[in-house]
């Protein structure tokens, strides 16, 4: 989902924190504020080396982490088919109404990208891409689970 969708909240709510890659949470560690895009290569990165791993160790790994486009959700997707081309992978589509996600949108709607404060763009880029993510990219190991409201 895009952010401010409630990724966070749902994967707090269903998971076990030791279950969850969070891009947010390495950027700060990294970065030292969660906010901070400057070092989104060394995230993307860490959070593919983490994700190797755990599917590796055999463990049930959630990423939470935007994957509205296209090449983010497949370069994950493409990393369980290498440890295991039997590895089943899920598609969770989370979003809310544009309303309702700048409603709440708070530092996001600080954050501009072209024109557009980050709310918005990713609802853009979401629904560009909706149709792939919800066919799951094609992918015959990927079910979707649309937890949209």
């Amino acid at each position: 989902g895009p952010s401010g969708s409630g990724k966070s909240s749902y994967a707090k709510d269903r998971y076990h924190s030791s279950q969850v890659i969070s891009s947010d949470f390495i950027r700060e560690e990294l970065c030292n504020d969660f906010k901070d895009q400057t070092r989104n290569e060394d995230v993307w990165q860490a959070v593919h080396t983490l994700v190797k791993a755990r599917l590796e160790s055999g463990l049930l790994t959630v990423v939470d982490a935007t994957n509205i486009r296209n090449k983010d959700r497949k370069a994950l997707v493409e990393i369980a088919k290498d440890v295991d081309p039997n590895i089943k992978v899920k598609y969770i589509v989370i979003d809310r109404t544009l309303p309702e996600k700048l409603e709440t949108g708070g530092w996001r709607l600080a954050v501009d990208i072209k024109g557009q404060n980050l709310v918005a763009k990713h609802h853009d880029v979401m629904q560009a891409n909706l149709k792939d993510i919800l066919r799951g990219d094609n992918y015959p190991n990927v079910t979707v689970i649309d937890e949209r409201k």
